[in-house]
């Protein structure tokens, strides 16, 4: 079931783990980097890549969509954002997930569009965030999603 995070300074509850930790549990896998935002795709490869990950980025939804058609069999999630120039978030997804039904991914806005979250509620494997989120806070809903999805995920020795 998708889980929706309202803005907010989100402490780690029971149970988490650090970023050091969370490197040990995750590092396989494809992810593809949508938005328009240079610094959001650039902090979110790095990251991602230090993670262990192979990223792929797009800078609009139609970027996306082409990237995606080009990678479709290589690809583990699809990490969006919803307001984009050419072709929206939300948009490009419906695209995404009729090349190839079941793709997990995470949505991310600034704006807090519950409303278009909600067109993707009843789908397994999508998830949202709202920006601005931590690192730690994406790193646990990735390793959800591809856990839950058996893509990308490496349990940690």
């Amino acid at each position: 079931m998708p889980r929706f995070i309202p803005p907010g300074n989100h402490s780690p509850g029971p149970g988490s783990t650090d970023l050091k930790t969370m490197r040990k549990r995750i590092g396989r896998g494809t992810v593809l980097v949508v938005d328009d935002q240079e610094s959001f795709r650039h902090i979110m490869t790095m990251a991602l890549e230090e993670h262990g990950f192979i990223v792929l980025t797009a800078v609009d939804g139609l970027d996306a969509v082409q990237v995606f058609r080009r990678h479709v069999k290589d690809i583990d999630l699809v990490l969006i954002d919803l307001h984009m120039p050419r072709l929206s978030g939300d948009e490009a997804l419906k695209e995404i997930l009729r090349v190839r039904e079941g793709v997990p991914a995470i949505l991310v806005s600034a704006v807090g569009n519950r409303s278009v979250f909600d067109q993707f509620v009843n789908k397994k494997g999508i998830d949202f965030l709202q920006k601005p989120f931590s690192l730690e806070e994406f790193f646990t809903r990735l390793s959800l999603l591809l856990k839950e999805n058996d893509c990308g995920f490496e349990e940690g020795e």
